[in-house]
This record gives C-alpha cells, structure tokens and sequence, in this order.
C-alpha cells in the first residue's frame, strides 16, 4: 500500500482522475435509482382461494379448508398455514421457509389442492397464486354523487388510463362489487310452458358460451373458426331460445324470467369525505420510483378533472412521495450541515486548503457509494437514506486523522511530496483499522435471511460502500491535493489570527488538561477499569429494567390513521352499517375538537368502507412538519371518541409508516368452537386488567 500511496502522490493528473471517475460515476447512477419507502420485500406466501356461493363458515372449514390442509402440510418448503372461512369464501395463506425454490412450491401446492375430489361441486374452481411485493405510490379516489353503475362505469375508464401512465404496473379498483346477471325465474312461466328448472339451467349452459370450430388450411396461412355465443349483457341473455315448439315458435328466456343486470348481492359501502366514491391503488412493483409515478398521476388527475362532468371529483391522496421526498431533504440538510460544520472547524484548527479537499472527500465518497449501490439492488429507501446520515460522521474520520498527519508533518519542517507521503504513511495503518472494524461491525447484517435481510440489507452496504470509498480518497486522492500547500506564513488577516489563537488554545488544553489526565489514568488502571465495568453495569441495568426499550424496527408516525374493525361472523350487514357510523362520526369530531384545544384541524379526508363484517376508515391528516397534534395523540383521541363496540371480534390502528405486527398476540385453538370462544373471551377479561391494554 505505501507503494501505491507514493505513486499517487507523485502523479496528480492519476489522482484527479481516480476522483472524477468516481464523482461522475456516482452523478450519472443517480437518476437510474429506484425510490421507495421501504426496501422491496421477496415473496413469502402462496395464498389459496376457494369461492362457495352460499357456503357458511363452518360448512367452508369442514369441506374446504381442512382437506387443503391435509393436501399440503407435509410439503417441502411448507413453515406454516393461517386459514380463514368467511362466508362463501375460504382463504389459505402459505408461509413459505427461507432458500426455497417458490416457483417449484407453487407448483407442487396448485397440484396438490386440483388432486383433491371432495370439495362440493358448486365450488368455483381454486386459485392458487404467489403474493408477490407490491408497493402502492397512491391512492385515487373518483367521487359522484350518482348511482353504483354509473360510479363504476366512469372509474373503470379512469383505471384504464391510470394503468397507462409511465411507472404503473398495474391499478386495481376498490370500494366496488363485481357484475352479476341475475335470471329469476318464474314458478308459473315454467308450469305455462312445461319447463324444469334444469330446462332453463341447462338451455343457458348450451347457448351462453363460445366454441373453438376448427382450423381452414389456406395458402395466405391458417384462419381459426370460433363460434361466439357468450351472453355478457341482459339483453343477450333475454333472447336465449330455452324451448322451440312443433309449430316453430319459440320461448326465449325473457318470457319465464326476469333478467337484472347488476352486482352480485354482497352490500358494500364506500365513501371520501362523506360522497359515494370508487377507490383506485396505483400500485408499482419492479423498477420502483414513488415520486417519478406520483408526478404523472397527479399531473394526469389534473387533465382528466377539466374533462369530467360537474359533480364528478378526483383526489389523487397516500401518496407516499411526499413522505420521500422528506427524508430525502433530512438527509441533504443533513450533509450540507455536516460538510459546513467540518468545513468551519478544520479551518480553525488547520487550514482552508485542507479544510477544502476534506470536504471534497466527503463527497467523494458518497458518490463512490451511490455508483456502487445499484450493483447489489439496493434502492433509495427510509433505510438507505437513514445509513448515509448514519455514515456521514464516521466518513470525515480517516480524512481528518491523514490531513492532520500531514499539516504536522510540514510543521515539522517537510515539504511538498516529502510531507504527503510521511504523512500518510505514517497513519495509514491504524486508519485502515478504524475503517475495518466498523465494516466489520455491520458485515453481520448481511448474513440475515428472510424479510429482515431485505429491509436491513440497505445499511450495511452503504456503510462498507461508504467506508471504502472515503479509504480511496484518503489514501491516494487526498493526499496528492495536500502535497502542493503552500508554506504557510504569518498573515495580519483576522482569520489567521483567530485561527492562531484556537491552535494556541488547544495546545494548552492538551499540554495541561489532557496529558495530565492520561498519565493519571494510566497510573490508576484498576481504578479506570472499574469505572468502565460500572458504567457498563449501569447500561445493562438500563436495558433489562425497561427504562431503554428494545426495538427491531423504529416506530415512524406517519401521515394516516389506519382503522380495521372486524365483527363477529354472520352478523347482518345492517350492523355493519351501524359501527361504520359509529366509527366515522367519531372521526368527524375530532376537527371541531382540535380546533377548539390548539386552533388547529388536523384531519384533511375521511375514508370509510364496509363490507360484510369488515370495516376500514383511513384519516389524511395534515404533513407532520405542518401538524401541532402528534399522529398517536390524533389515533388515540379517535379511539377514546369512538368508545365501547358491541359485536366486535377485533381492531387495529395503525399510524406508522411502517406497518407492524401487535406487540402481543395469543393463537388460541380448539377442536370445539365452543370452548374456543369462552377461552378467547375470559382471555380478553384477564388482558383488559393491564394498565395500556386495548383492543
């Protein structure tokens, strides 16, 4: 290595030009970067669907879901199943070990459950899928006050051309039912016209379908014949022939029954601030870059708003690209003070020159890093954005420590070259040590399996990526830049006095503080020793008595309140109703409160959705830079102003950018539903006693 610090030192275009491949390559990668939150996740989970119109929940279990678990719990790859019968659906969510081949999972579990002949024949065929990441960038909610087809109609044209936009993978809609043809069938039309219910069943089976019809060989190519039959609208169903008499005449289906063009009969409601509204996720899952995607869907939500009818309203909102763009701008901040602040004090204590190209190698190394982080994925995330400031104190370090070495080198009578490399040559050792054992410290990270590797992965390699750049530059850039300092002389200026009298100052710091206090302590070792293993009792105490918490992810509030409220199965969508009202008028008096304690209305847009026995209200408050109330003071007032709901199995509240599991959570099981509910519901008592406890 000394070699090779000499060499530089003595060929100054290579040192240059060393830093400017490394600025360069580290500006050119920077718009190639995915921007995101959170880390992208890898998939975890298969999940098995199963639709049985009718089915009740207990009936779904027995038939359903027990034989899948049967079929598919001595698999490979298999660590665990979590299983849910509603009503006329059953759920199987698959967890998936770590260096598992998924693909080949996933084909072994779509076998295993198309093996099993015992499901009931009115089920509707299994799906069986890969949850792969998605990250929704934003949220459109489309707004009118009209009917449900109408609502639907227009938001699917809207969906459509969203899905379009530059950076949307895909744009699923919500808060609306799916399209049903119902055929009600009238008692006497059959009796008039000597019909059977199979009659009618089986003429629509016959008639509403479409046909393959062979292929015509011909000399320009192969043309496919198909035979296109199947009903999708009313009308095309009405004029089904379900019977042709002797005479020729015929009956069609609009004579023996009824035809509704609808929405199958699961009552759901939807609204935005109070208006029927249809919502659509702008969800991103390769390549991902929440801000370059908010900004074409706002820009096309604005152009699509001039088109629309007077009624119609479209709010583009959880955006997540705001939130980036705030830690992004915490981070530049972040740096820009670090480099003044460095800047302000080597120019005190050294010299301008020096204090200059220590910057410099800052930024060299965050750019040396930034050029290397796409090379092993890693994105712009809270992670990645939270290790550059984590960083940006140790990266000043080794830069410091060599340009202080040469300075005291030409203060010793070296000069030019000659002051450059002792100078270096002299620290070089224990620098590369300080750089290497903080690498060293996060290399563990890397070694992590699962999804905790994937969120944590960011930190340790813009760590080491940083540290390693920032020894490049201090090794063989800086020093050359250092090596043509001019002999410094005593100037009258008022920055050289002042600068004079902070070295002067320090001096006598260390010749009479400092220098006395190490003799002192190296003269007492065990009495040094001691104080050390206290303070290190004392830290563990702080650890095991609660009084530092323990944490694997930080808790960052973020700009919503995310409500999820599921009641007891089978109630009626009538109560359904009732809680959502309860819920949402609660959230409703929590502007008139605020702004009556701290003159504030923090709360922007009220999403409300219910359906079956699930109910979810989201909150768009104010940004957290702008808002006097904290996110958890706003969840937990909501919480106090909704109170007691009767008929409920479970609620969450979230508010975290990051969404978390609960702290605490109890699997309770049994073969009688029964003892299953006791047990839950002395369990809740017991809980309820806790200080903190709720929900």
């Amino acid at each position: 290595m000394n070699g090779l610090i000499k060499w530089f030192v003595r060929n100054p275009v290579a040192a240059n030009l060393l830093m400017l491949a490394i600025l360069i390559g580290g500006f050119l990668t920077l718009p190639t970067f995915n921007r995101e939150i959170m880390p992208s996740m890898p998939a975890k989970f298969i999940q098995i669907q199963v639709v049985w119109p009718g089915g009740d929940p207990k009936e779904v279990e027995e038939r359903i879901i027990v034989p899948i678990e049967e079929a598919i719990n001595d698999i490979e790859g298999v660590s665990a199943i979590d299983a849910t019968a509603e009503r006329g659906r059953a759920m199987v969510q698959v967890e998936m070990t770590t260096n598992i081949d998924k693909l080949k999972l996933l084909g072994e579990i779509k076998a295993a459950v198309d093996a099993i002949n015992t499901f009931p024949k009115s089920i509707e065929r299994p799906t069986v899928e890969l949850i792969r990441f998605q990250s929704r960038s934003l949220q459109v909610a489309v707004m009118a006050d009209t009917d449900e087809k109408s609502l639907k109609t227009l938001a699917t044209g809207i969906r459509d051309e969203i899905a379009k936009l530059p950076g949307v993978d895909f744009a699923p809609m919500k808060g609306v039912r799916n399209y049903e043809i119902s055929v009600e069938i009238s008692e006497e039309a059959l009796r008039e016209y000597g019909l059977s219910f199979d009659d009618v069943a089986n003429a629509i089976r016959r008639a509403s379908l479409n046909l393959p019809a062979g292929v015509i060989k011909a000399s320009g190519g192969d043309i496919s014949l198909r035979t296109r039959a199947q009903a999708y609208k009313a009308p095309d169903f009405e004029h089904i022939v379900v019977l042709r008499k002797d005479d020729g005449t015929e009956v069609l289906l609009k004579d023996v029954a009824k035809i509704r063009d609808g929405f199958v009969e699961d009552p759901l409601i939807s609204r935005f601030n109070g208006k029927p509204a249809v919502l659509i996720d702008v969800k991103i899952t390769t390549n991902p870059d929440v801000v370059a995607v908010s900004r074409e869907v706002k820009a096309y939500l604005a152009e699509k708003q001039k088109t629309l009818p007077e009624g119609v309203e479209l709010v583009g909102w959880l955006d997540l690209a705001p939130s980036y763009k705030s830690r992004e701008h915490v981070l530049l901040s972040s740096g820009a003070g670090g480099l003044a602040l460095v800047f302000l004090l080597l120019m005190l204590f050294l010299r301008p020159r020096i204090a200059f190209w220590v910057c410099v190698g800052m930024v060299t190394a965050f750019m040396g890093a930034l050029g290397f982080l796409p090379m092993v994925h890693v994105s712009l995330n809270m992670i990645s954005l939270f290790a550059f400031i984590l960083v940006l104190g140790m990266v000043v370090d080794d830069a410091i420590v060599i340009a202080e070495n040469i300075h005291s080198a030409r203060e010793q009578g070296l000069e030019g070259e000659a002051a450059a490399i002792v100078g270096t040559i002299g620290v070089a050792r224990p620098v590369l040590y300080a750089g290497l054992t903080t690498m060293v410290a996060f290399s563990p990270i890397l070694f992590l399996t699962g999804v905790a590797a994937s969120v944590m992965k960011p930190l340790p390699y813009v760590v080491i990526a940083t540290l390693a750049f920032s020894l490049i530059e201090a090794y063989f850039i800086l020093p050359t830049h250092l090596a043509h300092m001019k002999k410094v002389r005593n100037s009258p200026n008022p920055l050289s006095l002042l600068r004079r009298k902070v070295s002067s100052g320090l001096k006598r710091f260390v010749d009479k503080i400092y220098i006395p206090t190490l003799a002192w302590t190296l003269r007492h070792k065990g009495l040094n020793l001691s104080l050390f293993i206290g303070g290190f009792i004392i830290t563990l105490s702080l650890l095991a008595s609660g009084w530092v918490r323990q944490d694997f992810f930080p808790k960052i509030p973020g700009d919503y309140v995310i409500m999820d409220v599921t009641l007891t199965d089978g109630i009626a969508f009538e109560r359904t109703e009732q809680v959502l009202h309860q819920v949402e008028e609660a959230a409703q008096r929590l502007n008139p409160y605020y702004k009556k304690h701290n003159g504030e209305e923090p709360v922007l847009n009220i999403q409300i959705m219910g359906q079956g026995n699930k109910i979810q209200v989201i909150l768009d408050t104010i940004p957290t830079e702008q808002r006097k109330t904290p996110i958890e003071e706003i969840a937990r007032r909501w919480r106090t102003e909704i109170g007691k709901v009767a008929d409920m199995k479970d609620l969450e509240i979230g508010y975290q950018t990051w969404q978390r599991d609960k702290p605490l959570s109890f699997v309770l099981a049994s073969k009688n539903p029964e003892t299953l509910r006791k047990a839950a519901a002395e369990l809740e008592e017991h809980l309820e006693e806790f200080a903190g406890v709720m929900d």
